[in-house]
């Protein structure tokens, strides 16, 4: 059979793992997404609200099991008293067993097939119309408002007065033409496509600190923040460099059927006469092994089944006092909640708490992503994507700015102390015997190790 991926690997993965009830988490992630206050995680790659779906499903599958063990697990130990005899406890036992046998097997040879590579139907949960259209307000919290995107690999912040004249001019004059950052990133746009780089995933996001957050967006006390701005508030900070809110152009690029994905968020302001420059790139790398239980399947054999077999008579031994202690737990918190109002209660501590952080927790892409599991050609794609993306940007912004009249020199060494992690030669030449560059660099002598002469400086 010939092996095909989906076009949407991490949700597929996701997906998976709720339904067959192995997604880390599962009752956090449903409690979040039911949070009265909480900001919404911004989506990246998946639609939370399928997996939520999916993982309360199997919550409540859990729960008529659990109930089903403690009913077997007490009428065995009633009966064995009644009639002082363990043979009730051995039949309350092989009937455990067989309810576990059965839900396993239905995992690995019913539930799982489903979400194969082969079989995923991604179109039935990622529409063309992207989900992220619709929230443009990221309300983060903590420090890092990229967080949910991935791992910050690196940021740059870069400034240029454009007040100054170029000496060379293109078209012959003198003037400082008006600088327009609108006109700065429609050129990014269509640069970075017309390069094949850039997609469809670029949009305007505004940022905001959970325990920041403007009166003009949200209101005082325990209320949700909404999920995006209206024409009026965008405008109300899109030209002030010292907002609470921040607005930057993301741009996007996924690889690898969104198992890896590159992002470069960039932020252009005025400050009088200086143009300020800023730029981070984040890298999201694929999910992590653990949630790739489904890929993992072996085929069906009869040793298997043995094997699974002695697997349920393990735990249908166990699991009557598993499944008690379980709901015994669930009875105690959902009395307590009735008694104290969980509701009340959370609104109470939010309204007292001034500063209270609003902000989204992680997202669930992002909690996901292992970089550990990357292999050499991913690596590499990534590497080499972001000394495209870099140059293109830095490129781009500096053709626009000479099209201004402006003088881009000190731009352009600042462009170049970015692409050659820090070294910058001007008018001169470097003789040395060993040179190293960048993050972490290490320089080995190969030719003395090898035993090669090497020729005299």
């Amino acid at each position: 059979m010939l092996f095909k991926k989906s076009i949407n690997e991490p949700l597929r993965l996701l997906m998976a793992s709720a339904a067959t009830g192995r997604l880390p988490g599962a009752a956090a992630l449903v409690e979040n997404a039911e949070h009265q206050y909480q900001a919404d995680s911004f989506p990246v790659d998946i639609n939370e609200e399928h997996i939520v779906a999916i993982a309360k499903k199997r919550i409540e599958d859990d729960y008529a099991y659990h109930f089903m063990y403690t009913a077997l697990g007490i009428s065995g130990v009633v009966m064995a008293f009644i009639l002082n005899n363990v043979f009730p406890l051995f039949i309350a036992a092989v009937i455990a067993a067989f309810f576990v046998f059965r839900r396993l097997q239905i995992d690995k040879y019913v539930i799982a097939p489903k979400y194969s590579s082969n079989k995923f139907n991604h179109k039935a949960f990622h529409s063309n119309v992207s989900y992220q259209e619709a929230q443009n307000l990221v309300v983060y919290a903590g420090y890092d408002p990229f967080v949910n995107f991935g791992f910050r690999f690196n940021s740059w912040n870069l400034s240029i007065d454009i007040t100054r004249k170029n000496s060379s001019s293109v078209d012959g004059s003198d003037d400082v033409k008006p600088v327009d950052i609108a006109v700065i990133e429609q050129y990014l746009i269509d640069n970075l496509s017309k390069s094949g780089l850039l997609e469809d995933d670029c949009m305007s996001l505004y940022f905001v600190q959970g325990a920041n957050i403007p009166a003009e967006i949200k209101q005082p006390g325990a209320v949700k923040p909404p999920i995006g701005l209206s024409r009026d508030m965008k405008y109300l900070f899109k030209n002030d460099p010292d907002s609470r809110v921040r607005r930057y152009l993301w741009l996007r690029k996924r690889a690898w059927n969104n198992e890896i994905s590159l992002s470069y968020f960039v932020r252009l302001t005025r400050n009088k006469s200086d143009l300020n420059i800023e730029i981070t790139g984040v890298f999201m790398p694929p999910v992590g092994s653990a949630y790739r239980w489904v890929d993992n399947i072996p085929p069906r054999t009869f040793r298997r089944d043995v094997g699974d077999v002695g697997y349920a008579l393990f735990w249908a031994a166990i699991m009557p006092i598993i499944s008690t202690l379980y709901l015994y737990g669930k009875l105690h918190e959902g009395i307590s909640n009735l008694i104290n109002d969980k509701k009340k209660v959370m609104r109470r501590n939010t309204e007292s708490n001034l500063l209270h952080d609003f902000g989204a927790p992680m997202g669930l892409r992002r909690s996901v992503a292992d970089p550990a599991i990357m292999h050499y050609f991913q690596t590499m794609d990534r590497r080499s994507s972001e000394i495209a993306w870099t140059a293109r940007i830095l490129r781009t912004i500096i053709d626009y700015l000479d099209e201004c009249n402006i003088d881009t020199s000190e731009l352009s060494n600042q462009r170049n102390t970015v692409l050659n992690q820090g070294i910058i030669v001007q008018n001169g030449n470097i003789n040395a015997n060993n040179i190293v560059s960048g993050a972490n660099s290490v320089f080995t002598n190969i030719a003395n190790k090898v035993g090669l002469k090497t020729k005299e400086a």
